[in-house]
């Protein structure tokens, strides 16, 4: 099964400091949405997306900006290594945008690609 967003603007991070968490295994299609905490305080972030703990996720038309550290695939956790290994993270005509570090990053074995994308700010 996969798991949708579509249309969506996230502006604020969760109570783990992410903007987008994916961590539960599920594979995820996130298409047209915007994920921005510029707004927020680098000290109340982690991630604006993680993409671990055995799940894959296809980013299509998204805009993801504002953090030190923009997107992780993969935790590096050991005892995640068997989940995460082989995942995949595609990104698809995305703006990767005003970041520091992790645009994107890849642990663990897992895999990210990226076609038709502008990475800026970095």
């Amino acid at each position: 099964m996969t798991y949708s967003l579509a249309g969506q603007t996230i502006t604020a991070p969760d109570t783990g400091g992410h903007g987008l968490d994916m961590s539960n295994g599920q594979d995820w299609l996130v298409e047209d949405c915007l994920i921005d905490l510029s707004a927020c305080p680098l000290d109340q972030l982690d991630e604006a997306v993680g993409v671990v703990w055995g799940s894959s996720a296809v980013f299509r038309r998204c805009v993801i900006r504002g953090a030190g550290k923009l997107v992780l695939c993969g935790s590096g956790d050991t005892d995640k290594l068997n989940v995460e290994r082989g995942k995949t993270v595609i990104f698809e005509d995305c703006i990767l945008e005003d970041f520091g570090r992790r645009g994107p990053e890849a642990q663990s074995g897992m895999r990210v690609m990226l076609r038709g994308c502008l990475i800026r700010n970095w």
